[in-house]
């Protein structure tokens, strides 16, 4: 046969012949440019597209391996910078008579990302090739020039040594970090443009890489960089998850090395540019890097910015697991039964500097070394794999047991000194545990977090077949049972080391299965497609939400469920312990159990914007200040300075800004779902009291219903609320709002760690928290945009999703009289004796009055006497321009009746009597004065001067509809009084809201009134009211567990009120709709959002049932009433 020749994009190729493991031909094409060679200017950064060529190109000999030492030759150092090549292998040409494409096997090698290559020195293709696929294996960049080294390596020669390009901060320079990764992508792409010129098919493409290449796999699985690039993957020993794939961002280890410490990133990078490929070599090796489970790494993967187009990933591997957003294709995975036997490669009992058990806690634990928990972590680690023992060669065999689970989830610490041996410290408990803690419990969280979220089907496997072929234990010359790391590769392809695999012997049929496994998914996304296979003779079932279910590659193929149980259920249970790591520092929560008896985590207290202390009383809240260690998220936080909803006591600090989160599940879990809806709950009680302490908000009712559960405090009173006229000094009010505003900024960064979604966020509140919800749905900090990136090397818009995407309003809106507020400072100031109408001395001379003062000075100015005709000393203000981002520009009717807010969808409604409230919190003088001035029931949003005859002719219209011609007393009309404040103070602006957006809104609106009378009914059980209908608040003890909550007896009309209630809710949150599900036999009812001209409503009480128009009667009095002066009101 003469040499075959292929045209591709970039020119022509001349390609050779070899022959398989069965004695029949291939054609293999070597060392062809999938990118342009990395040098000069390119050095560091992003690959970029091959050149042509004219002639044809000498496709028969391998190209350079990138420049690395050699793993067995480990005084040898070689390669190139010019390494950017792939090898192509292939039994058939495309010519007239075979036009039929063929499965692509894309291979990744391993080696740390230090070491290795494509050649055919360690994968050469004769047993894969038997299987009538295509084989492609490449190079990419290693170490620094591709992945980021250190002096001290793991395993890395054979396992996966820390992932991270050369990662600068500074834009400017173009070095983003991953550009090893990178490498790989572009070779994917010159796939798609040239494999089908090899008989290949671009349109099945399977991935697959063992150690750092099955590490580098899953990263491809999970980046939107590869979407499309190809359709199964196959990861062996190695996850995106692992404790040394990711690394830390910067060049802090380089500087120290090269003698520029304190120089920037560009001075730094400049130096290194100018030095040859051997002197960069060189300062690798110098850097420190211990490669511990319990240290991440100073290199490693880097999560890039959003706004780099070209991003490799721009999200923790663990969210982009979570939120589902990944390449949903077909996944193989799994390890070998004693991974960590290659470790003894490394052994030296007179090493320094050995590990410890603390060593074997993976850093995302948030364990802080020498700390008495992580020292107690680590005697639990000890214990459960010796028992009382002390590690020894007398327990050798439990040593691989557990040794091989560190291979899926880490690595362990080596050390590359001088004499360029490596050596690894000779106790025996380093290499057992770190199994576990750095492989295998990496691959099981994998599984578990991605099964339920991938479309696509997820094998698992473990190697226990012993052979001649287990190339890597024999090389390490161990005699004890087991199969260690990489041993695998032995099965799939041929070395320098393969021994002669005579016909029928256990090596002949163990490689002809696996490679008939490995190339059946290749093929056809399913491992055992022919149940009657009789090479096979076996069904790999793929993992299931009932059982992990994997098979057991052995002697022979054995098919069950549930490997290793008792070691995942330890890690498991250990992580379950660990605190949880979220953007600004560690956390430690707590278990609490739901309604249900079912297990739900708590973390409180958890801050999310910087004290407003000092020069930021009064400002718009700032960001939080990350903290080290762990922060104690088990204990409630302080609540913002006010009087106490019912002791009515001084309480609170300015130090409040903290929030609370609950969840039924934290990864890892033994059930993963998808990213759950997030509900935000804003608490009421008029802006001048109340907090988010579960005294009141307890999460035990919304657990049960699979969602996370955040609540929140915000500035009360003038600490909140304070509003100065002079722009300079950027207090131009809205503070407290402003506080939520961050609250929900902290949600988008954070709550994907607590299984919340970020794209799911239902904000929440009843009363002065309804009202607040409402604002924020009116506000422009709140909405989303639109925007242009670069995605590869297109500008695409990208439309952001706002802060939040649905508000349940209870009680109240923003048009309510009551929510709007007016500049007080002056007022307040002279309250505290201080007499000036400068803004600037005011303002120093309130940030030096201690909080209870002020408290005294508010409750002196603001009695909350809801009275109609005035508006209240603070409260919701149109901001004036100033250097401040504003939260409101305008007034929340002109913003309804624009559409110009977040248009999404809306759940508003009131409860019956909500009125009753006012016999108790309305001072008596107050109540009085309804009766004696009913002008002070007059809408000021009429802008009717007070005294007017127009004033005093609307006031005797109230009095004559609500009370009728007789002397209205308040013992004798109680109900009429009731009703007059429930549509005064919420129903009636309530209402109006609903009609405005239904003329605007482009989303669902829905509307409720609750009827509903038990003993769940708090603020009604508070005051021991006796007065018939439900109270302002009631609706609370519905959704949250309280101090008050009574014993729920089982199919109690309390029992299933509360879940009706809480299901409603829920549904809302998850599917925009209270009831999606007709056939709901627990609901029985079909919520219809409002129409224009009919208010459909929903009555909660013992019964769930639709009517149309809320206390009609009443409604169409107020909407006569705004008809009287329609020229100064748009209501």
């Amino acid at each position: 046969m003469s040499q075959p020749e292929v045209t591709i994009n970039q020119g022509k190729l001349r390609g050779s012949i070899a022959t398989d493991i069965q004695g029949e031909n291939y054609y293999r094409f070597q060392g062809i440019p999938y990118a342009r060679p990395p040098l000069g200017n390119l050095r560091f950064k992003d690959p970029l597209p091959p050149e042509k060529w004219s002639g044809i190109y000498d496709a028969t000999k391998e190209g350079d391996p990138c420049y690395a030492r050699d793993l067995y030759k480990k005084d040898v150092i070689a390669g190139s910078e010019n390494c950017l090549v792939l090898n192509v292998y292939t039994k058939k040409l495309p010519d007239n008579k075979n036009k039929n494409l063929r499965p692509v096997l894309f291979w990744i090698h391993g080696g740390g990302f230090i070491y290795g290559s494509g050649s055919t020195e360690f994968y050469g293709p004769d047993l894969l090739i038997t299987e009538d696929v295509v084989v492609v294996t490449i190079n990419y960049r290693l170490g620094m020039l591709g992945i980021n080294y250190s002096k001290l390596i793991v395993i890395s020669i054979i396992i996966s040594c820390p992932i991270g390009f050369l990662s600068l901060e500074d834009s400017s320079l173009g070095v983003p970090g991953n550009a090893g990764l990178k490498d790989m992508i572009m070779a994917l792409k010159w796939v798609q443009s040239n494999i089908s010129n090899f008989s290949g098919d671009p349109n099945n493409v399977t991935i697959f890489g063992e150690s750092a290449g099955g590490a580098a796999v899953h990263l491809l699985f999970l980046s939107q960089m590869s979407r499309g690039l190809f359709h199964k993957a196959i990861a062996q020993s190695g996850c995106a998850i692992n404790p040394w794939v990711q690394g830390q961002q910067g060049v802090k280890g380089i500087a120290s090395v090269i003698g520029l410490e304190g120089a920037d990133e560009k001075t730094i990078y400049k130096y290194l540019m100018e030095k040859s490929v051997e002197e960069i070599y060189e300062i690798q090796e110098k850097i420190a890097d211990n490669v511990v489970a319990s240290e991440r790494r100073p290199f490693g993967l880097v999560i890039e910015e959003k706004s780099n187009g070209s991003a490799f990933i721009t999200e923790e591997p663990m969210n982009i697991m979570l939120s589902g957003k990944f390449n949903h294709v077909p996944l193989m995975t799994g390890y070998t039964t004693a991974e960590g036997m290659c470790f003894e490669l490394f052994k030296n009992p007179n090493c320094p500097n050995r590990p410890t058990f603390e060593d074997i806690i993976p850093w995302f634990f948030g364990y802080q070394l020498g700390s008495a928990e992580s020292k107690a972590v680590a005697e639990k680690i000890k214990k459960f794999y010796y028992g009382s023992e002390e590690p020894s060669s007398a327990n050798i065999g439990k040593k691989y047991d557990s040794f091989h689970n560190f291979f899926i989830i880490g690595t362990i610490s080596l050390l590359h000194i001088k004499s360029k041996v490596f050596h690894y410290p000779g106790q025996f408990f380093d290499w057992c545990m770190l199994s576990d803690a750095m492989f295998v419990y990496g691959i099981y969280v994998t599984i578990m977090t991605q099964l339920g979220r991938s479309k696509a089907p997820t094998y698992l496997y473990r190697v226990s077949i012993e052979s001649e072929l287990n190339f890597f234990k024999h090389f390490l010359k161990i005699k004890e049972p087991g199969v260690s790391h990489c041993d695998d590769v032995g099965y799939l392809f041929k070395h320098f080391a393969t021994p002669e695999i005579k016909a029928g012997s256990l090596e002949d049929t163990a490689y002809r299965r696996f490679v008939r496994l490995w190339t059946n998914f290749a093929k056809y996304g399913n491992p055992t497609p022919q149940p009657n296979d009789s090479l096979l003779n076996v069904v790999w079932k793929p993992v299931t939400g009932s059982e992990i279910d994997f098979l057991d590659i052995g002697k022979t193929l054995i098919a069950t469920s549930s490997p290793e149980t008792d070691r995942m259920n330890f890690w498991k249970k250990l992580f379950a312990d660990s605190p949880a790591e979220i953007k600004d520092g560690k956390i430690r929560g707590k278990i609490g159990i739901d309604r249900q008896g079912a297990k739900f985590y708590s973390f409180q207290n958890i801050p999310y914007a910087a004290p407003p202390l000092g020069d930021l009383r009064f400002k718009a809240p700032q960001p939080v200040e990350p903290w080290t260690g762990i922060k104690d998220a088990t204990k409630e936080g302080n609540e913002c300075v006010s009087r106490h909803l019912i002791t009515r006591e001084f309480v609170g600090s300015e130090d409040c800004l903290n929030l609370n989160v609950y969840t039924p599940e934290i990864p890892p879990d033994d059930k993963p779902k998808s990213l759950k809806p997030v509900m935000f709950w804003i608490h009421g009680g008029i802006f001048m009291t109340g907090s988010n302490k579960p005294e009141l908000f307890g999460p035990e009712f919304l657990m049960p219903e699979d969602i996370v559960l955040v609540t929140i405090n915000y500035r009360l009173g003038i600490l909140g609320f304070l509003s100065l006229e002079d722009p300079s000094l950027g207090i131009p009010g809205n503070a407290g709002f402003k506080d939520m505003v961050m609250a929900l900024k902290w949600v988008q960064r954070n709550i994907s760690y607590f299984f919340g979604d970020p794209n799911n966020v239902t904000v929440f509140g009843e009363s002065a928290g309804a009202a607040a919800a409402h604002l924020l749905m009116l506000s422009p900090m709140t909405k989303g945009e639109m925007i242009k990136l670069k995605i590869f090397s297109n500008r695409q818009n990208v439309t952001i999703l706002g802060l939040l995407h649905k508000v349940i309003a209870q009680s109240a809106s923003a048009l309510n009289s009551w929510v709007v507020g007016r500049r007080s400072a002056r007022v307040l100031a002279e309250n505290l004796g201080f007499w000036n109408t400068d803004d600037r001395k005011i303002l120093s001379f309130l940030r030096n009055v201690p909080a209870k003062e002020i408290l005294k000075a508010q409750i002196k100015i603001d009695t909350a006497d809801f009275v109609e005709n005035d508006i209240r000393f603070f409260g919701a203000v149109t901001e004036r321009p100033s250097n401040e981002e504003p939260f409101l520009t305008k007034r929340p009717i002109d913003i309804i009746l624009s559409g110009d807010y977040n248009h999404v969808p809306m759940i508003l409604g009131y409860n019956l009597r909500e009125g009753i409230a006012f016999d108790d919190i309305v001072p008596a003088r107050s109540r009085m004065s309804f009766f004696t001035n009913m002008e002070l029931s007059v809408p000021f949003s009429l802008h009717i001067e007070r005294g007017s005859n127009l004033s005093k002719m609307i006031a005797q219209k109230i009095k004559k509809f609500y009370f009728g011609d007789v002397q209205q007393n308040k013992n004798q009309h109680l109900m009429q009084y009731c009703d007059l404040c429930t549509d005064t103070s919420f129903l009636r602006d309530v209402y109006f809201s609903t009609k405005h957006h239904l003329k605007t809104s482009t989303k669902p609106i829905y509307f409720y009134r609750m009827s509903l009378d038990t003993d769940l009914n708090v603020f009604k059980k508070l005051t021991r009211t006796t007065t018939p209908g439900v109270y302002h608040g009631d609706d609370l003890g519905y959704l949250f567990k309280t101090m008050f909550t009574p014993d729920i007896h089982p199919g109690s009309i309390e029992d299933v009120a509360q879940r009706k209630f809480t299901r409603l809710w829920t549904n809302f949150a998850r599917y925009s709709n209270p009831t999606p599900n007709p056939n709901d036999k627990f609901l029985n009812i079909t919520w219809k959002p409002c129409k224009i001209d009919e208010m459909h409503f929903l009555d909660i009480g013992e019964k769930l049932t639709m009517q149309i128009n809320p206390e009609p009667e009443r409604m169409a009095f107020w909407d006569n009433i705004y008809q009287i002066n329609p020229a100064i009101s748009k209501l």
